[in-house]
């Protein structure tokens, strides 16, 4: 019997992006600012907009924002990639951030 090896299909940069999003989190997890730095350059732009389409107002969206990337410094041992994707689980975080301040807003 003979086996035929199938050639490697290269990966996607989507792909590669993810691996070192779960790569980056779990430096973050063991407190590498740097690798902090780099996930706030990939998702500073996102969070801050949907802050700002949920909140309409630019400096509640800058500090909501802000809070999201302290809160990702604390919890970026809770991420499981066995679980999903990192840029899920931390938009899902930011959107759960954003939704306690419209609520906090709605209170006073």
């Amino acid at each position: 019997m003979v086996l035929e090896m199938q050639p490697m299909q290269p990966r996607s940069a989507v792909d590669l992006s993810l691996e070192e999003d779960s790569t980056l989190v779990m430096q973050v997890a063991r407190a590498d600012a740097a690798a902090l730095e780099e996930l706030y350059n990939r998702y500073s732009r996102p969070v801050y907009s949907m802050a700002f389409s949920l909140l309409r107002d630019q400096s509640i969206a800058e500090d909501v924002s802000q809070e999201v990337f302290l809160a990702l410094w604390r919890r970026a041992g809770r991420f499981d990639p066995e679980r999903g994707v990192f840029r899920h689980w931390f938009l899902h975080l930011a959107h759960n951030r954003i939704i306690d301040e419209i609520r906090k807003r709605k209170r006073v």
